[in-house]
This record gives C-alpha cells, sequence and structure tokens, in this order.
C-alpha cells in the first residue's frame, strides 16, 4: 500500500506500486487462494501507464474495482468477465459490416452495405438447408425455423429489419448490466425474482 500526496492529504492506495528502477506506477495484488485456479499467476500485475502519482492513484482504484468484481463474481460461481449482452454483440456484427441502427447515408450505400450482410445471411442459410426450403424462405418471405441461426445473427438480422425482441430470460442481465450492479447480488436476485413472478 503506498501513500500519495493530494495536495494537503494525503492518502493509501491499496495495490498501487512503483517496481525498482521503473518511472510509472503498476498495479500490484496477490490473488487469493479460492480464485487462484481461474488466472494465469497467482498475482496480478498491471502497469497503469502513469508517472503521476495522482493519475496512478485514480487508475489503480478504478481498476481494483474491477478485479473485485472479478473475483465476486467468481465467488458466485458465475464467469469471470461479465458476457456482454446479445444486444451489443449483434450491434458489434452489424457495425463489422459498416452498418449501424439508424446511420445516416444516401440510399446507394446503404443498400450496398445492407447487401453485404444479408450476403452473408444468405450464404449461411444456403449451407443449412435443402434448396426448396432455402428458396421458401429467401424468395417466398417464409420465416426462418428457431434454431437455424446463432443467436448473434439472429439478433443483427432482427434489429436491421426492426423486429429485435430480446427474450424475457435476458432482461435481469441486460438491466443489470445497463444499471452497472454486476456485483450487487441483492440487486441481482431481486430483478431475477421479479421476471419469475412475471
Amino acid at each position: 500500500m503506498r501513500t500519495v500526496s493530494l495536495g494537503i492529504l494525503s492518502v493509501s492506495v491499496p495495490y498501487l506500486h512503483k517496481p525498482k528502477g521503473r518511472h510509472t506506477w503498476h498495479y500490484r495484488r496477490v490473488v487469493p487462494t479460492a480464485v487462484r485456479k481461474h488466472y494465469s499467476s497467482p498475482v496480478i500485475i498491471k502497469s497503469l501507464r502513469t508517472k503521476d502519482d495522482k493519475e496512478a492513484a485514480r487508475a489503480c482504484l478504478k481498476y481494483n474495482k474491477q478485479i473485485e468484481e472479478q473475483f465476486d463474481r467468481l465467488r458466485r460461481g458465475v464467469p469471470k468477465e461479465l458476457a456482454p449482452a446479445t444486444y451489443d454483440l449483434a450491434i458489434n456484427k452489424l457495425t463489422s459490416f459498416h452498418l449501424e441502427p439508424g446511420m445516416t447515408m444516401d440510399e446507394d450505400a446503404r443498400m450496398y452495405l445492407e447487401e453485404q450482410f444479408l450476403t452473408h445471411i444468405e450464404d449461411k442459410l444456403y449451407e443449412l438447408l435443402p434448396r426448396h426450403e432455402f428458396e421458401a424462405i429467401w424468395y417466398k418471405g417464409d420465416p426462418i425455423p428457431d434454431g437455424l441461426l446463432d443467436t448473434i445473427d439472429k439478433a443483427a438480422l432482427e434489429i436491421m429489419q426492426g423486429e429485435y425482441r430480446p427474450c424475457a430470460s435476458s432482461y435481469p442481465d441486460s438491466y443489470v448490466y445497463l444499471k452497472g450492479r454486476q456485483s450487487d447480488e441483492k440487486f441481482i436476485l431481486s430483478c431475477k425474482r421479479a421476471i419469475s413472478f412475471l
């Protein structure tokens, strides 16, 4: 634990460390035994990329909050990293095709980009279905059977068509993520109970 001078105050910042012979500050923390198997090293060391004491103190406290949340999730038996919501992953998929909901551009450019994404979906369906089923979906407008496309492609297509509706089972996780309360176990439980009641 280092003490950092903040004007007239001196503040102790846990896990703030400056390695011998280095000019930049680092975050250094021993991983608790109970969660150590989830880390490649028994000690977490991360450069804070600053020489400034105050900046380092702020960065260290912020990074430590993320690490505490990881430890908490692991102790509760959930993944170390919070999985992004399906909607976010679908938006990333569309962005990889240079498409964004509500984007403005001339009609020809938008049609070209949409065509690229739709060709991606068409290729997937063509590989997965017999020809007559593919043609019924692609040319006659039959619905795509559930489970045929992966979740992200399906959500991206629905966003593009203005039809995206998340499953009720994903509401609690999305709500907790949007509220930034991933480490508040009581809040998470109350959200899950509310959805179960509905």
